[in-house]
């Protein structure tokens, strides 16, 4: 008997141990991961440096032996082009935007819970005891 309460003491106070230093660790390794892969499945840096380059353009740039109302057209077309390329890639921008402030918040809030939650059936268990209902 001696040696089982001796073992389960020594398990609770390991995985005190490891939640309070190695598992802060793991946390935040694992959220600056996460916010840096969300960061790159949006690729919000590299859409903000061709934010005005040209959407799928088709169009050849072989314009020497054109006449003036071609090289107008493709300039019309280049223009709209860009246009689109813009808006479309400014969508995906505030796309990534709006998920890397949800989970910047969501991983704040889980920051503040975390060491909260080694205490929890403790707290459960007194609140059952007192007979509180929510």
């Amino acid at each position: 008997m001696k040696i089982l309460v001796y073992n389960m003491v020594m398990l609770v106070t390991a995985m005190f141990q490891w939640w309070y230093t190695a598992g802060w660790k793991t946390f935040f390794n694992n959220f600056s991961e996460k916010l840096q892969a969300i960061a790159d499945q949006f690729s919000i840096g590299l859409l903000l440096k061709t934010l005005f380059a040209p959407f799928r353009q088709i169009d050849s740039d072989h314009l020497d032996n054109v006449s003036i109302s071609e090289r107008f057209q493709s300039f019309i077309a280049r223009t709209i082009s860009r246009f689109i390329g813009a808006l479309i890639r400014t969508f995906v921008i505030l796309a990534g935007i709006i998920v890397l402030f949800f989970t910047t918040i969501f991983g704040f809030i889980f920051m503040l819970v975390w060491p909260l939650i080694p205490a929890l059936p403790i707290i459960c268990i007194i609140l059952t005891i007192a007979q509180v209902v929510f």
